[in-house]
């Protein structure tokens, strides 16, 4: 069973929803620290994104901006 193709995608795909899970809090905890906490329409649309690439490059940015308005101005 663990050498089957479904079993292979249902791993990879539970790895990549954690890797997402865990970009998410990052950006997060890195925000609340630099702007104070999120309200809540700003922590929904956080938790709405899903590409990885997306939340790394938010990740990087919350060091930069000065509100959390500014950081997800482009989403």
């Amino acid at each position: 069973m663990r050498d089957s193709l479904t079993y292979q995608a249902i791993l990879e795909e539970g790895r990549e929803e954690g890797q997402v899970r865990g970009e998410r809090r990052a950006l997060l905890r890195m925000g609340t620290t630099r702007l104070g906490p999120p309200d809540d329409v700003t922590r929904a649309q956080i938790e709405s994104i899903s590409d990885i690439n997306t939340l790394d490059l938010l990740t990087d940015r919350v060091l930069t901006i000065s509100s959390w308005s500014e950081l997800l101005a482009d989403q």
